[in-house]
């Protein structure tokens, strides 16, 4: 492995960790949800940037001028819907804070995170992460939000709706004006050929956060039958941020090129 994939690789872990981490101190009670949607933003930007270049590592052509086929799609499949952050939680994250975690420690400031290097995480293939172990995961820990998001937008992927209307719903009887789980329920339903109702999600996720990419993102989906132009601009300004989402840039980079909708 090249020192600049292991690097990469330990700043993804280490964004993936603190996610997990904001979650159970949001879950506790110990850091309000107002205060943790900065933080949880930066994490997930810090994970996205590094997915990112790790996306173009794995695009270069090696020595022999060939290109890795698929790998972009599959690590973008690790990041949201095979769940690393329900491997990672199961590994080492959830167990070591929970047990040793110090009496006011924060996120990766205190004694117990100070060891968690990337190289003591074991290693596991993520995609080998059955669903029914991520439901086991989030069965013992449901306050965890993180997992249930990784696991539902599976489940949204795969096709099965009822599970992952499921996971949004207490997703959303948890941090109700969290505008990702909005937007995912909003997706839920639009995918279940009711627009209107994904139209209300989507609009209250956009008051709670004018800037959601996953509240824009859904806006444009919905848009797009009826209002194509109007759907590729809102897509086309959501591929020129640098802070997407690996999941939000390829559905944005799909309506952008007319390659229909996921």
């Amino acid at each position: 492995m090249s020192t600049e994939r292991q690097r990469l690789d330990a700043l993804r872990e280490h964004a993936l960790r603190d996610i997990v981490e904001l979650d159970r101190q949001v879950a506790t009670g110990e850091i309000p949800e107002t205060a943790a949607q900065r933080l949880r933003a930066e994490y997930e930007a810090t994970a996205a940037r590094a997915l990112d270049a790790l996306d173009s590592l794995d695009d270069s052509p090696d020595r022999h001028g060939r290109r890795r086929p698929g790998a972009p799609l599959a690590r973008r499949a690790i990041y949201l819907t095979a769940g690393v952050v329900a491997v990672l939680a199961v590994a080492v994250v959830l167990p070591r804070f929970t047990a040793e975690r110090p009496e006011n420690g924060f996120i990766t400031g205190n004694q117990v995170a100070q060891p968690a290097r990337p190289q003591d995480v074991p290693r596991r293939d993520p995609s080998t992460v059955s669903n029914e172990e991520m439901e086991a995961v989030i069965a013992r820990n449901p306050g965890v939000l993180g997992m249930r998001l990784a696991l539902a937008e599976r489940y949204l992927e795969q096709g099965a709706l009822d599970r992952a209307a499921e996971h949004y719903g207490v997703g959303l009887k948890q941090q109700p004006d969290n505008p990702r789980v909005l937007a995912g329920a909003g997706r839920v339903l639009l995918a279940q050929d009711k627009p209107e109702e994904a139209a209300r999600f989507s609009a209250r996720a956009l008051s709670t956060a004018p800037s959601s990419a996953d509240a824009l993102m859904l806006q444009a989906e919905i848009l797009a039958p009826r209002d194509p132009r109007a759907a590729r601009s809102i897509a086309q300004e959501l591929t020129e941020r640098e802070d997407l989402d690996p999941d939000v840039r390829r559905r944005a980079d799909d309506l952008v090129r007319g390659g229909g909708l996921r």
